[in-house]
């Protein structure tokens, strides 16, 4: 058999497997070599594998060549992280529903350092765009990992300025790291891969999908100590990053913005809900010396 990151990568391909039910596999069959070699009968019994998925399994075992997945990943130079195991950010096993393996590409390990999300609106304002470079800048120099999504607006723009500052970034995708979402990013994920990574729950060859993207900003605040939102309107994707931050017990910040925006209702509403007012680098910073997180 292959070796173990393309049976890994053969593991996320099964189809209606998600984290939570790959880890009930996983403990029921004794790792991912039990759960590829385990017969229908087998699958069934564990608890949400009824009978047509565990035919469905093994049928999509058959199909999958492990020895293509191996030189997919070496052709790519994708690396495999399995949580348990180092350099699986600690901090990233501990949300609920953590992926059983990640996958990147780049040259700085996800688990290499304290790390805050930076996110917001797609479409933000200019001025939005100036804070989000800014404060990722800001926050690189004093050596902490800028985290955010690739996306347009202040997700780049967090990127950028990390770079700029001679930072380290993680560009968490919602799709295989071999697909730069959007394609017109493609130059600044060559610039992240230099200095960071990109990387996925999603084996190499996955499309982005809208459904992705939500269950993505799960790990983009569970790799961080603490999430900035610097603009987000009332139905920004930010949000919805924000409030998982919570959940995780993560430190939730926002820019306020100006009262009658609509970059700032996203921010301020958060912020009326409890998340930590910040207007600068240091403020976060301020917020995670007195929270112990730093």
């Amino acid at each position: 058999m292959p070796g173990e990151d393309a049976l890994w990568a053969g593991l996320t391909r099964l189809p209606g497997i998600g984290p939570r039910r790959l880890s009930d596999l996983l403990n029921a069959c004794g790792g991912p070599e039990g759960v590829w070699r385990a017969r229908a009968a087998e699958l069934q019994a564990v608890p949400g594998i009824s009978p047509e998925l565990a035919e469905r399994i093994v049928a999509a075992r058959q199909r999958t060549d492990l020895t293509t997945e191996s030189r997919t990943l070496q052709r790519l130079g994708v690396k495999v992280l399995v949580r348990g195991r180092f350099p699986y950010p600690p901090v990233l096993a501990s949300i609920p529903a953590a992926p059983p393996v990640l996958f990147w590409r780049g040259e700085l390990a996800p688990g290499s350092g304290l790390a805050v999300a930076v996110v917001g609106a797609r479409r933000c304002t200019e001025a939005g765009r100036r804070l989000a470079t800014c404060l990722a800048a800001d926050l690189a120099q004093t050596g902490i990992l800028v985290v955010s999504g690739l996306a347009c607006g202040i997700d780049a723009a967090a990127h950028r300025g990390c770079l700029a500052a001679g930072g380290h970034t993680i560009a968490v995708l919602g799709c295989g790291v071999d697909y730069i979402y959007p394609p017109a990013h493609s130059a600044l994920a060559g610039q992240v891969m230099v200095k960071g990574a990109l990387m996925s729950e999603y084996p190499p060859g996955v499309r982005p999908a809208r459904w992705h993207f939500p269950a993505r900003n799960r790990l983009i605040s569970g790799l961080a100590v603490a999430v900035v939102v610097v603009e987000a309107g009332e139905d920004s994707g930010a949000l919805i990053t924000a409030r998982l931050a919570g959940e995780q017990g993560r430190q939730v910040c926002a820019y306020p913005g100006r009262v009658g925006d609509r970059m700032s209702a996203g921010c301020l509403a958060l912020i009326k809900d409890g998340a930590h007012l910040v207007c600068n680098a240091q403020d976060v910073l301020d917020i995670l010396r007195l929270t112990g997180s730093a």
